[in-house]
């Protein structure tokens, strides 16, 4: 299954993902999710406030919301 993940400060959407990645299962697209989150972590502990009510929305192809995550969530 395609995977898209697109960030949202707040309720608005502010980056979308037109591209997407593949992924096995929900555990594999959870797993790039934290790959993501843990490369934005120096950007995020650099400008903390800017990122603050950021979140990760994860899709699937027909844009049904498969999981969420805020940004600074450590346990994720």
């Amino acid at each position: 299954m395609r995977c898209y993940f697109h960030l949202r400060q707040g309720h608005h959407l502010r980056i979308a993902d037109p591209v997407g990645v593949e992924a096995g299962d929900i555990a594999q697209a959870r797993a790039e999710t934290r790959a993501v989150l843990r490369e934005m972590a120096a950007e995020m502990r650099r400008d903390p406030a800017r990122w603050c009510g950021w979140s990760v929305e994860v899709t699937d192809a027909s844009g049904t919301i498969l999981f969420s995550a805020e940004l600074d969530d450590e346990d994720f």
